[in-house]
């Protein structure tokens, strides 16, 4: 009978173990390298001139990518997305500093690139080479702004300073949420 009560406690402990130790490896995988893909917007210079095109520039963009990544299920096919219509983002980037009455280019790549870590409540996205749609606005010699793309954490909201990181809070914990 001890035996019986015994195999029965096993069969329980392994019950609660396996959900909550697949719960714990879903968490820490939900932000790897590859599971992400970041915005990352570097300004022309820093005065207030070049900054505030930086913003124009991140508000265009933001808005013009929400409906293209929007459907997207996976980092990979967001990637995908992002790779067919990099020159029609540097476009649309150029426009915009031309209406800002900037006088200089833009560059887009998505590629690999460095980001240190960046803690946001109890999320922390890990320091590392991430994957990145990296837009440079002219020199690129001035501060940067920079969210995830994938998931979707920065698309489809406004971007405006203490509004970006409460929304950035609860859309990952969402997306956390989902994926448990």
């Amino acid at each position: 009978m001890k035996k019986a009560w015994g195999l029965i406690i096993l069969i329980l402990v392994l019950g609660i173990a396996f959900p909550v130790f697949q719960h714990l490896l879903k968490k820490q995988e939900a932000f790897t390298p590859n599971s992400l893909i970041r915005i990352h917007i570097v300004a022309h210079s820093d005065s207030s001139f070049d900054q505030e095109i930086k913003l124009r520039v991140r508000d265009r963009l933001v808005k013009w990518l929400s409906p293209r990544l929007a459907a997207c299920g996976s980092a990979q096919e967001s990637r995908r997305v992002l790779e067919q219509n990099l020159d029609a983002i540097r476009e649309e980037a150029c426009r915009e500093i031309k209406a800002g009455q900037g006088d200089y280019g833009a560059s887009v790549m998505l590629g690999e690139f460095d980001f240190p870590v960046r803690t946001y409540g109890e999320t922390v996205l890990p320091e590392g080479r991430h994957q990145a749609l990296r837009v440079v606005l002219g020199d690129g010699r001035g501060s940067n702004w920079w969210c995830v793309l994938y998931p979707p954490l920065c698309v489809g909201k406004n971007t405006e300073g203490e509004k970006d990181v409460r929304w950035f809070v609860s859309r990952l914990v969402s997306d956390l949420k989902k994926k448990s």
